[in-house]
Formats: C-alpha cells, sequence, structure tokens
C-alpha cells in the first residue's frame, strides 16, 4: 500500500458517515455520497421491485385468508348439521292410543309407555342412566283445546332437598300430548335444538296425535298440526 492510499471504509462505516451518525477516524477513506438524482433513481427502482412483490404476495395471502375462512365455515356448519340432526334423532316422536274419555288411564298408559321408551333407549346406549320410574304434570296449554300437554321426566334418582323437605327428581324430560276424547297419545324426549336451529321447528318436537273420525271443521284445522316442544 503506497502512503497516500488510505483504507476504505466498510459499507456499514460508509453509511453511517453518510448519515452523520458515525464519525469515521482520518486515516479512513470514506466515498462521496451518491448525488440526489442517483439517489432517485434507486428509490424508484426500489418502489417498483417492492410494488412487484406486493402485486405477487398479497393475493396470494388474501385467498389463503379466504381458503381458511371457508375451512372455518364449512366445519361449523357441518358441526351444526351434525347437532341438528342429532337432536332430531333424539327427539324423534312416539304414538300410541289408549282409552278414550279417561284421562286417568290415558296418563297411567302415557307413563308406562315412556318408560318403555327410556329403558330401550337406555339399552341402545342413547341414555347413560336406567329409569326407574316416568313422572308427569301437567305444562302450558296448546293452541288446540281437545290436547293436553304433560311435561313428563323418566327418572333416575330421588334426590333428598334437605333444606324445603320433599324430594327432588333427576332424570331425562319427555314432552306429552294427550287427546282425551279419541285416547290418542304422542310424546318425545326434548332437548335443545342447536342455537342455529332456533326457533325450533317441527322437526324438533312432537306431532300432535292424529284424530280419527273428525268432523271437517276439525279436520281443517288439525293440519299442519305441529307442536314444537323445546328442551
Amino acid at each position: 500500500m503506497s502512503p497516500t492510499t488510505l483504507p476504505r471504509a466498510s459499507r456499514w462505516e460508509t453509511l453511517g458517515a453518510w448519515l452523520h451518525v458515525w464519525t469515521p477516524p482520518r486515516d479512513v477513506e470514506i466515498p462521496a455520497p451518491p448525488s440526489p438524482r442517483r439517489l432517485a433513481v434507486w428509490a424508484g427502482a426500489a418502489l417498483v421491485v417492492l410494488g412487484i412483490v406486493l402485486a405477487l404476495t398479497v393475493p396470494r395471502i388474501e385467498s389463503a385468508k379466504d381458503e381458511r375462512s371457508a375451512r372455518a365455515s364449512a366445519a361449523e356448519a357441518a358441526e351444526d348439521a351434525a347437532r341438528r340432526a342429532e337432536a332430531i334423532r333424539v327427539q324423534r316422536a312416539s304414538f300410541a292410543t289408549s282409552a278414550p274419555d279417561d284421562l286417568d288411564t290415558q296418563l297411567r298408559d302415557a307413563r308406562a309407555a315412556i318408560l318403555a321408551d327410556a329403558r330401550a333407549r337406555h339399552a341402545a346406549g342413547e341414555l347413560p342412566q336406567p329409569t326407574r320410574e316416568v313422572t308427569c304434570s301437567r305444562a302450558a296449554g296448546s293452541a288446540r283445546s281437545d290436547l293436553l300437554r304433560f311435561s313428563c321426566v323418566a327418572a333416575t334418582a330421588r334426590l333428598a332437598d334437605v333444606a324445603a323437605g320433599p324430594q327432588r327428581t333427576v332424570g331425562y324430560p319427555f314432552s306429552l300430548v294427550v287427546q282425551p276424547e279419541t285416547g290418542r297419545l304422542a310424546w318425545c324426549r326434548t332437548s335443545q335444538c342447536p342455537r342455529r336451529a332456533q326457533p325450533a321447528t317441527a322437526a324438533c318436537g312432537c306431532r300432535s296425535p292424529p284424530r280419527a273420525r273428525a268432523p271437517r271443521r276439525r279436520q281443517q284445522a288439525d293440519r299442519g298440526g305441529e307442536l314444537p316442544v323445546r328442551g
């Protein structure tokens, strides 16, 4: 190295000297900074490259987001459909006939039928606990004057209420619809429908018992007589 040749600063040292954030020593050569025109050219080229990169990557990122959102929506819809199908299956309606114009006999037959239904569901694995008995109490009135609705429980156990004294029934809820005039019975297990299936439709409830030899006026009123039942 000749005496007049000074060592050149590194790129970072040069950049620091250009930006006035680093003071180079006297024995280091700092190249002259580029002209404003050259800087403008470099900046324009950098912007062009950045634009090309963004044009290539942003659509792919958005497409990936859309695909993830579509997969999540499809999974959620499938889960809701599965829950709704399970609720409909659990709440399948059953029908029977008892003695007409004899509510006591009808309720006794209905309790026996619900108990048999609950035990069959337990044997099939639908209900985890076996049932001991069925109790029913009058529920809110029906929109049809010829029907009576009852809330029933297929009891699995009775818990003593120490504070109040009486016992509480623990079990599986059922909804019962009775047509005293004909002795027709309809019942189903009640269960909460999926949130997206609200309000409950006819698929999530018991059908009204069919009427035999009803007057034409009543037959017209009975068409589409679906009684939604909620858990």
